[in-house]
């Protein structure tokens, strides 16, 4: 999350935003929990921290697992689940 949002405001375009897609695989991501994960990205994507970035999804396995959103206000919530 963090080398993401540094990519985005490095770009050279002024005001870029942009998301990133994050992929947890193996058994480390079987046994995250949804808490877990949370806890990493809000630690890195905040009101205060990532604001290049509009929207962070965690897929495990594959599947899409949590997806959080920065709102027009600048907080962050969790979207999905």
């Amino acid at each position: 999350i963090t080398k993401a949002n540094k990519q985005m405001k490095d770009s050279g375009s002024e005001g870029a935003k942009g998301a990133v897609e994050l992929q947890l695989r193996g058994e480390d991501a079987g046994r995250a929990t949804m808490e877990q994960v949370e806890r990493q990205v809000k630690g890195n994507f905040n009101s205060n921290v990532g604001r290049s970035l509009e929207r962070v999804s965690v897929y495990k396995d594959g599947v899409l697992f949590g997806e959080w959103t920065r709102g027009s206000d600048g907080t962050v919530q969790r979207t999905f689940p």
